[in-house]
């Protein structure tokens, strides 16, 4: 697939601050090729503000480098530096005129500072061809932009049919006739203002969208077209047809009380800037599920540079970055979604969660204590507290939040809060993982009974999820009992992962625990194999090598597992006295 842009290797940003570390200013007689050898070592680490630094150096050592140029351009603009991306752009369209990253940049300049004829000539300029060189006729990202321009440019009438005529030549895969027919009818919405004037692109979009009823932002935008028409009974018998996890969300039930209210909504889209960042938005989230790390992370964040309140798009960078392991750019992302967006909660608890992941706990877990006092009935926020405090090992107070998770979750299925049996019927299966959170919290407190009863729970609304199954199993086995029942699940979890460790760790020790040394020594050494690093799977192999006779290996593992750190109280003190009476 091309969208039309070339673009370096690696996940980028585009408008966040970027700051100088002194220490790292190679001066004096230091070379131009040390400059350039430590900015490409960071950017190989992806960290793109160090190396647009160094870039930036060799640079003014070499001005008319053309490859440093494209480097300190690409760079700059991967670390959110637009400033800079702007001053450079025209200098690398000296050297390379048909750079489609610098004429996208100069073309949305001229659009944001309300150019439209030059944010046109500059769109001209790009080329038909892809990184690979082969013809793209036409170009999808620049024929999208160009209808949203024109509408800024002549009549009114004849603007819109020339943005139309723009869309109609777009030719494409399956993608690429969805967004032009998507973009047709918010090119005609936004022109229709505020009457209620048919949209002729409205019922070959529904059509289209058939084909995929999980795109949540498509169906959003579907629903809305409907209303806009003021087709209410339509849009309520398309949103009965959505599944339960798309009715679900937030936007998409903000759309139902509209439907309800019979209230009359503004155009999707209410100008041409807005236009071009939903075309950057829309594109960008066909790269991201395209796995193209480079391009969806410059599209997503064209679109927030465009529109800086677009709440969804800065939702779907932190997540791409949240994917792409980059935390600190997933934490920034997560902040810019305000208390007034319907994604806020889901983005505060995103927000909190990378928070802990990098050491900031206490700011972590402020966010998520106010979120609860906003959200007092909030089932996510309450789980959200829960699962902060079992990470950070405090059983006790997990537990609390989960109950009370739990306890409205119950009610608002119409159900006593202290009913200790349920059906998959009779609560929504998305909430499986507070009964095995507040599971496995309970199994850490050592309270079995009330962490068995709890994992049940969570086994009959996802019977089918490996890590439950072996959890379960696992208690039973350490315990000594259900051990039939308790190889049957563990059985089941590995049949689902084969090479996981930790699953077959569990079966080694159900067989071991049902007498079956045999078998439990080979499981247990493929699971030593696969976690060579933690210390229960490799003193449990000890275990079962002691029983198999082989008296120095298990020794020679068991030192091993002594020498590894552990949360596991007591087993360190456990192993030393196995070390000197075996088993």
């Amino acid at each position: 697939m091309c969208i039309g842009v070339v673009m370096l290797g690696s996940a980028v940003a585009l408008d966040a601050e970027s700051h100088e570390d002194e220490s790292l200013v190679i001066t004096g007689e230091e070379s131009l090729s040390a400059n350039y050898l430590a900015g490409r070592y960071a950017q190989n680490q992806r960290d793109y503000a160090t190396a647009a630094l160094f870039f930036q150096r060799s640079l003014a050592d070499d001005p008319k480098n053309p490859e440093l140029l494209e480097r300190a351009f690409l760079l700059n603009f991967a670390d959110g530096n637009i400033g800079e991306t702007l001053q450079l752009a025209p200098r690398l369209l000296k050297v390379k005129p048909d750079h489609k990253l610098s004429i996208l940049v100069t073309s949305m300049k001229a659009l944001k500072e309300k150019r439209p004829n030059g944010a046109l000539q500059a769109l001209a300029s790009m080329p038909n061809t892809n990184i690979e060189k082969k013809k793209i006729d036409p170009d999808v990202t620049s024929n999208m932009l160009k209808a949203w321009i024109i509408l800024n440019t002549g009549n009114k009438s004849t603007q819109t049919k020339l943005a139309l005529e723009q869309l109609d030549a777009l030719k494409g895969p399956e993608w690429v006739e969805l967004y032009k027919t998507l973009h047709s009818a918010l090119i005609v919405d936004m022109q229709n203002g505020a009457s209620k004037a048919p949209n002729q692109y409205l019922e070959p979009l529904l059509a289209k969208l058939q084909i995929d009823m999980q795109v949540l932002r498509l169906q959003e935008i579907a629903l809305k077209l409907l209303v806009r028409e003021g087709k209410y009974e339509a849009a309520q018998v398309r949103w009965n047809a959505l599944p339960k996890s798309i009715q679900n969300h937030p936007s998409i039930q903000k759309i139902l009380t509209t439907i309800h209210t019979r209230a009359v909504l503004p155009p999707h889209i209410m100008s041409s800037v807005e236009g071009a960042a939903e075309v950057f938005f829309d594109l960008g989230s066909v790269l991201s599920h395209d796995l193209n790390e480079d391009l969806a992370a410059i599209y997503l964040y064209t679109s927030v540079w465009l529109k800086p309140d677009f709440d969804i798009a800065w939702m779907a960078l932190g997540e791409f970055y949240q994917d792409t392991k980059v935390p600190a750019r997933a934490i920034e992302s997560f902040r810019h979604i305000g208390k007034e967006s319907i994604f806020y909660l889901t983005a505060r608890i995103e927000l909190a969660d990378h928070l802990t992941a990098t050491g900031e706990a206490i700011e972590a877990e402020l966010i998520l204590k106010k979120l609860n006092e906003e959200f007092p009935n909030s089932i996510e926020a309450r789980a959200a507290l829960g699962s902060f405090y079992r990470q950070g090992k405090k059983f006790e107070l997990a537990v609390n939040e989960y109950n009370t998770a739990i306890e409205t979750l119950m009610r608002s299925a119409k159900l006593d809060p202290k009913q200790k049996e349920f059906s998959k019927e009779q609560i929504d299966i998305k909430y499986w993982s507070l009964f095995y959170y507040r599971g496995m919290s309970y199994e850490r407190l050592k309270k079995f009974d009330l962490a068995e009863q709890d994992l049940k729970h969570a086994i009959i609304l996802h019977e089918n999820d490996p890590s439950l199954l072996n959890y379960l199993g696992y208690i039973w086995v350490d315990q000594g009992k259900n051990l039939v029942e308790a190889k049957v699940y563990i059985e089941k979890a590995v049949k689902m992962r084969p090479n996981n460790g930790f699953y077959l760790d569990s079966l080694a020790w159900a067989l071991f625990r049902m007498g079956d040394i045999e078998n439990a020594l080979h499981h247990a050494q493929t699971a030593a194999r696969l976690n060579p690093n933690d210390p229960v799977i490799i003193d449990h192999y000890a275990d079962i090598l002691w029983k198999s006779g082989f008296v120095v290996e298990a020794k020679f593992n068991w030192r091993h597992a002594l020498a590894m750190p552990t949360d596991e109280i007591g087993l360190h003190e456990a192993i030393q006295k196995k070390l000197v009476n075996g088993i």
